[in-house]
């Protein structure tokens, strides 16, 4: 026997849900603080050219990474086909793609279709 009834639990969802919307509320806005403090301590640090300090509170070393930022995707994607170059790619299948092709009735080998179920809650 359930000690709650679906009334119950749906409300208790729901006040879980805004719980969470606050918490992660506060959490953007701790991110946005985080952030701007790196960016001062990195022009700090430019400033006095150094890549590397420590306090009390813990260590902090500049680092620089590059990622690929596409402004051309037919350009991108040719150049991949032509060079035989698929590790350039993330290997994910595209949902709505997928989606779309089960829908027209095309098969797609080597994907096998996987049904998520899961509740959506709309406050009122």
């Amino acid at each position: 026997m359930m000690d709650n009834t679906l009334h119950d639990l749906i409300f208790q969802l729901g006040e879980l849900r805004t719980e969470k919307k606050r918490l992660e509320f506060e959490a953007r806005e701790k991110s946005n603080l985080i952030t701007s403090k790196e960016h001062e301590i990195m022009d700090v640090m430019d400033d006095l050219q150094i890549i590397e300090s420590k306090s009390g509170a813990g260590k902090v070393t500049l680092g620089e990474a590059v990622y690929p930022q596409v402004n051309d995707w037919d350009a991108f994607h040719s150049w991949i086909w032509e060079n035989h170059y698929l590790h350039f790619l993330e290997k994910r299948p595209a949902v709505l793609a997928y989606r779309e092709a089960l829908g027209q009735g095309i098969p797609v080998p080597g994907v096998l279709p996987f049904t998520k179920r899961k509740i959506t809650f709309r406050e009122i």
